[in-house]
């Protein structure tokens, strides 16, 4: 029996896609895909901007000042962070402040956020903080205020490879101190808010030789 040449053509064509499947297969093995969970450290400069109605802004001029964060990654995307900043304020106004001479505002910082992948080399993470904070105020002698702060925050990273990238941090803190002072006036020291600019460098340590999902 004869065959049609579409046939023969149809024949010819299932064999060589059979082949190309099978050499595919013996060629590209599976591997087992690693964890995608990493260590990291931050290490920045930050700039505190100080506003509302209340004695921190009306007393204080932010400047600059450091941060150390350090944290890990959950499946890859979820971010649980610990940190410590320093800020130096300046006085601008010493009819709130009396005779201090400078004042240091210092932060220990928890955080946990989900990171989002915008490109290839940029991603965002919006995350949610608290903090124990202080005024450490520099009078005749030192003395300090200390309170609770509530944050939040959005972290910008530009990644230059696997190890390496650039982040800016933008962090909204609204501080509860416990300050007491002339009825007239609490309502002035009870909190204060302000707003940290940081950009820094972040250092990626992989899990397993694995890679953040970038």
């Amino acid at each position: 029996m004869k065959l049609s040449i579409k046939s023969i053509l149809l024949f010819i064509l299932l064999f060589t896609l059979s082949l190309s499947l099978y050499s595919q297969k013996e060629v590209q093995p599976e591997v087992e895909k690693p964890s995608d969970d990493f260590f990291f450290i931050q290490i920045g400069l930050s700039h505190p901007f100080l506003y509302g109605d209340n004695f921190a802004t009306n007393a204080y001029r932010g400047k600059t000042g450091v941060e150390y964060n350090m944290g890990f990654s959950v499946l890859s995307k979820i971010i649980f962070e610990g940190g410590l900043s320093w800020n130096n304020l300046s006085v601008k106004d010493d009819r709130f402040t009396g005779n201090l001479q400078r004042s240091r505002i210092s932060r220990a910082n928890l955080r946990a956020g989900y990171m989002f992948q915008i490109t290839q080399m940029m991603s965002i993470t919006p995350k949610i903080g608290y903090s124990h904070v202080k005024y450490k105020n520099t009078k005749n002698s030192n003395f300090k205020d200390t309170g609770n702060s509530l944050s939040l925050s959005t972290t910008i990273q530009a990644h230059f490879d696997k190890t390496i990238s650039i982040y800016l941090n933008l962090i909204n803190y609204t501080d509860f101190l416990d300050i007491t002072t002339n009825d007239l006036i609490q309502d002035q020291f009870d909190q204060s808010n302000s707003f940290i600019v940081s950009i820094g460098v972040q250092l990626n340590i992989l899990n397993n030789s694995a890679t953040p999902q970038f």
